[in-house]
């Protein structure tokens, strides 16, 4: 649900939804939106940030796949996401870059202490403490 917030998109793809559709939040409902495939071809506009793609008066959005109104510096670090895969512009024309490592092979849970989930404990005691509260109403009723 979280991930439908932020990227609908996004959120579709991890749900295995088809290609062109993202997930609306409301509320705990989610709602599926269709979408329809567009091939374009992204220019390129430089501004104080660096290169920065351009389709007419349309930016491409974080998740690699919209498109937003452009904004100057909305990629400002002259990385950008173009179908889900990082590019750089580079000899006139956005070229994928090549990772120098995979997160698979940094074995991130090794260099992070294990949490232990203890969100249910708390949850049972706000519920029992709520319970708690109701008897304790009725009684003085």
């Amino acid at each position: 649900m979280l991930l439908a917030e932020q990227n609908g998109l996004l959120a579709a793809s991890a749900n295995k939804l088809p290609m062109c559709q993202r997930l609306k939040t409301y509320g705990e409902y989610f709602m599926v939106q269709q979408c329809t495939a567009v091939n374009i071809s992204v220019g390129m506009k430089e501004t104080r940030c660096g290169p920065e793609p351009i389709y007419k008066d349309f930016t491409v959005g974080k998740d690699g796949f919209s498109l937003h109104p452009f904004e100057e510096c909305f990629w400002p670090n002259k990385v950008v996401n173009l179908n889900g895969q990082t590019h750089m512009w580079k000899d006139a024309e956005w070229t994928p870059m090549q990772p120098s490592s995979h997160l698979s092979t940094l074995r991130l849970t090794a260099k992070f202490k294990e949490l232990e989930d203890n969100e249910a404990q708390y949850r049972d005691r706000c519920v029992r403490t709520l319970s708690a509260g109701l008897s304790q109403q009725r009684l003085s009723i």
